[in-house]
């Protein structure tokens, strides 16, 4: 039997979770626009990009209902709809998992990478989804960002997410899908690859160590980042 020390991880992923290991805005802006269909609001990806993105989706309605000229729709209850069909749509609809970034983190795992991952959902939620998408075998933590779909990483959630992996963040490297998350990881200290998505290549991503524009890369940037730090 190895000593405590020799069987702790030396190095870590770090992921946030519906955004990487699937296509999540597109999973989500399918979800919202048609809760406003329903409401005879067409959702554009313009508006979308700009209020549902790096904004909690509660907040981001209030300004898409306005932009609408629909303020006077209940938006409570719309919150509470939203986030169920959310909710729903990684849950229960066909998801395309990246075969690429799944295939990556369970070759890194298997090399003795410890794997971890933030979820906008509650964590019973993000364990499903972590089913779903093949991975929920290799992530040693889980990290919630919030209830309902609403929540985003901070500072915060990176640090105590490294901590629950046990590996001090410079060795930490996390994967980020927005400016806000891919900043907030490296204030707590990480390395991170910023996946500028459809939805997010108009953000800012200065400080990532590698931006990469399709899911695919992300593997060949984890390796080359890995080479650094081993």
């Amino acid at each position: 039997m190895g000593t405590q020390e020799e069987s702790k991880p030396e190095q870590a992923i770090l992921l946030h979770l519906e955004q990487i290991a699937v296509e999540g805005h597109e999973v989500i802006f399918g979800a919202l626009s048609d809760v406003l269909k329903s409401k005879g609001i067409k959702l554009t990806r313009l508006m979308f990009c700009a209020h549902c993105v790096s904004t909690p989706i509660a907040r981001g309605l209030a300004a898409i209902l306005k932009e609408a000229g629909r303020e006077r729709l209940s938006e409570e209850k719309l919150q509470a709809e939203v986030a169920q069909t959310v909710k729903d749509a990684f849950l229960k609809k066909k998801l395309t998992p990246s075969n690429d970034v799944t295939k990556s983190l369970h070759k890194q795992a298997g090399n003795g990478t410890v794997i971890g991952a933030v979820s906008m959902f509650d964590v019973e939620t993000a364990q499903a989804v972590a089913e779903r998408v093949g991975l929920a075998d290799i992530l040693e933590k889980i990290e919630a960002c919030g209830p309902n779909g609403h929540g985003r990483p901070t500072t915060d959630t990176w640090l105590r997410l490294a901590k629950g992996v046990g590996v001090i963040p410079p060795r930490c490297i996390s994967i980020a899908s927005s400016g806000d998350a891919c900043r907030s990881a490296l204030f707590a200290g990480t390395r991170c690859i910023a996946y500028a998505s459809a939805s997010t290549a108009h953000q800012d991503f200065g400080g990532a160590d590698t931006i990469v524009s399709e899911l695919s890369e992300i593997p060949k940037a984890v390796t080359s980042i890995l080479d650094r730090i081993t």
